[in-house]
């Protein structure tokens, strides 16, 4: 689009978990649906505790879209699970 290229940013405490990986590309997906144009996603690390430190993994250009289909395949076992029962 013509508009500004969005960042996703999602804070998470603790470690990481590839499940966030998907949780993110469900808002990339929500955010491209609705015409935005979507650069990055970012998952930002917070320690539980003060005396941690932060850490973050980051998706662009082509893992943006692994993170996307990720998220794709997941709402389809959805739906085929909730088919079959």
């Amino acid at each position: 689009g013509d508009g500004p290229k969005l960042t996703v940013l999602d804070l998470k405490t603790g470690r990481s978990f590839p499940e966030h990986a998907v949780q993110l590309g469900g808002y990339v997906e929500l955010l491209r649906a609705s015409g935005h144009d979507v650069e990055q996603a970012i998952a930002l690390y917070a320690p539980r505790s003060m005396t941690g430190s932060a850490k973050h993994i980051r998706w662009k250009e082509d893992t943006l879209e692994t993170i996307d289909r990720a998220f794709r395949a997941c709402c389809e076992l959805y739906a085929v699970r909730t088919i079959i029962g």
